[in-house]
């Protein structure tokens, strides 16, 4: 596709909101992959459309077609267009594209679904039963830079799965998809002949070339790609070696790999794992805690959580103490717990007898019910101290009941901003 072609496609999504947006990345897909961040980034982004179902028809529709045309071509040309056609997913990604709110699977889960039955003809997996008179499964080769691309292919795939993922998969599913990527490994593997040494050294070494490195914004690791096969490897040869836990998407904040759990940030569009993320909110910690308690005094804000911090160390209570735990504490400032099965969710306080208060609370073990009692000893301080309360002032005290690290996202808020 000529410039100028480009350039009339952009034009005419432009202003047209989510049906131009929509129209933008079908024609994308099919007419000019590799470009798809320059696209989004011309018209603005996709403006709160959801392209999800339109991407998911153009990305199988290409790979299909990349798998008839591997044996003519030749697997480097093959790997190059499908990492193209990955790249254009992860920009819609970034884009917004596949941030849906209630649906059920998640719509990224769907569109990574869409990959493994097409590859799997581009890299076939060894028969079951290998009959005499059956010809004998043939790899392609593949050059030393068509080995990164697809180890770079694998590694955008797990990403996908890693952030669509929030619940544990079936163990059957579980076993395909290490199937599907020890088969993609082992086409690397038998066209490249290496080792894993040296598999794990191409994979540290800074590709400026590559689509990922040069259009994305999503860091990756490709050394954590690299354990995450060699495991799946030697599972399959022992069924005893489990896969690291680690992800290949690396944290925005601490640019860390721990913990397979990602969530892209709704403000800042970063990626972050658990310890750099807000708890309550689809949010990384800076954004969090700067929309809540900027207009808070940075004094009364350190003063309140180091109040809330001392209260909760010398009652014994954290966030991770049984409810029975929380009614003597509770009880000797003058509020009585009551556990009831309809009460509802979020409490009721009132008046009780002889001046003290009644919390009639459900009787869960989990985060929002610990968050009742800590709002309740946050009131009670409040009283103590004569502090005006305000719904801020509460929130705060709350989360550092909980263990929110407070002053290191205003401390992360203010690198952003420097």
């Amino acid at each position: 596709m000529s410039n100028g072609d480009f350039d009339a496609i952009v034009k005419a999504a432009q202003g047209k909101g989510a049906d131009g947006a929509r129209r933008l990345v079908d024609r994308i897909f099919k007419e000019c992959p590799g470009r798809m961040s320059e696209a989004l980034a011309a018209v603005g982004g996709l403006q709160g459309a959801v392209v999800w179902e339109e991407s998911l028809g153009a990305a199988r529709s290409c790979v299909r077609e990349l798998a008839k045309r591997a044996e003519a071509q030749g697997l480097d040309v093959i790997v190059s267009e499908l990492e193209a056609t990955l790249v254009d997913l992860w920009a819609v990604e970034h884009a917004g594209g596949f941030r849906v709110a209630d649906l059920t699977p998640p719509p990224v889960n769907a569109i990574v679904d869409a990959f493994p039955p097409s590859m799997k003809k581009i890299a076939p997996p060894p028969p079951k039963k290998q009959k005499l008179d059956a010809p004998r499964r043939k790899i392609l080769p593949l050059g030393p830079d068509g080995v990164r691309k697809a180890l770079d292919i694998a590694m955008m795939l797990q990403g996908l799965y890693e952030l669509g993922d929030w619940t544990s998969l079936p163990d059957k599913e579980r076993a395909n998809r290490e199937l599907f990527f020890d088969d993609w490994r082992r086409m690397a593997f038998e066209s490249g002949a290496t080792t894993w040494d040296a598999f794990r050294q191409m994979a540290g070494v800074p590709a400026p070339e590559s689509l990922i490195e040069s259009r994305l914004v999503t860091r990756f690791s490709r050394i954590a790609m690299a354990d995450v096969l060699r495991a799946m490897d030697e599972r399959r040869r022992d069924n005893i070696s489990t896969v690291p836990n680690v992800s290949v998407l690396k944290c925005a904040q601490c640019g860390g790999n721990q913990g397979r759990e990602r969530m892209r940030c709704e403000k800042c569009a970063g990626m972050f794992c658990s310890k750099c993320r807000a708890r309550t909110a689809d949010l990384c910690l800076a954004d969090y805690i700067g929309g809540r308690y900027s207009a808070v005094a940075a004094e009364v804000r350190v003063k309140l959580a180091s109040d809330a911090k001392e209260l909760c160390t010398k009652m014994r209570i954290d966030e991770h103490t049984r409810n029975e735990r929380f009614v003597k504490p509770l009880a000797e400032r003058g509020i009585d717990i009551v556990f009831q099965d309809n009460a509802p969710l979020e409490g009721v306080e009132a008046d009780g007898e002889h001046g003290r208060r009644r919390l009639v609370v459900q009787n869960r073990e989990n985060t929002s019910t610990r968050k009742i009692f800590f709002a309740a000893l946050a009131r009670t301080h409040f009283k103590t101290a004569e502090i005006t309360p305000t719904p801020e002032l509460e929130s705060l005290f709350v989360d550092a009941c909980l263990g929110v690290p407070i002053e290191t996202g205003f401390a992360w808020l203010a690198q952003r901003t420097s």
